[in-house]
């Protein structure tokens, strides 16, 4: 995919760094109380999505369960500028193989997730995909709060739609999700 600065509105992520949009994002502050779950949890039936896959057990149950009701249309997923995953420190060509054996298409974005570059990117790559017909955007998020802020955000200025299908499951629901699913784990990192 093909980077444009120009899809972006700058103005309203210009020279501001990462953590002080994270603020600004709580200018909306998110009461978890009145998050609707089930809209939330919802995919878009038969419609394309992206997902935000880091390769960890959290993006991969979201993108299994995802896949029961939609069409994946690509993964993005972030990798320092060493070529190593942000989130769990291995090559991103793990990633890459991933994505193959899937058969899904891969962007990987190789810049710190907690910089101004990587949120104009990201952000960039999402539009680009709304274009080509992507509603929504899965991830992995639980119950972060500050990640479903910032995703909500992103989401939000991108123009799709949020879908969070793990978000507030219990550890036993998270492990009877990954077994349903077929997913097994490897400790990489500790």
């Amino acid at each position: 995919m093909l980077y444009d600065k120009n899809m972006v509105e700058l103005d309203k992520i210009k020279n501001l760094p990462l953590y002080l949009y994270r603020k600004r994002i709580g200018d909306f502050m998110i009461d978890a109380s009145r998050i609707n779950v089930e809209k939330l949890r919802t995919v878009l039936p038969k419609e394309p999505f992206v997902c935000l896959y880091s390769g960890g057990k959290d993006s991969a149950l979201a993108l299994s369960i995802a896949c029961q009701y939609a069409q994946p249309y690509a993964l993005v997923h972030s990798a320092g500028d060493d070529g190593f995953s942000y989130n769990h420190k291995y090559k991103a060509d793990v990633i890459q193989s991933h994505a193959d054996a899937m058969g899904i298409p891969l962007t990987v974005i190789k810049q710190n997730p907690k910089s101004n570059k990587f949120l104009h990117k990201l952000i960039v790559i999402l539009k680009g995909y709304v274009k080509q017909g992507v509603q929504s955007m899965v991830t992995g998020t639980l119950y972060d709060l500050p990640s479903y802020e910032f995703n909500i955000k992103v989401a939000e200025i991108a123009g799709v739609k949020l879908c969070c299908p793990l978000w507030g499951l219990s550890s036993h629901d998270m492990l009877d999700g990954m077994e349903k699913h077929g997913i097994e784990c490897v400790i990489c990192t500790i």
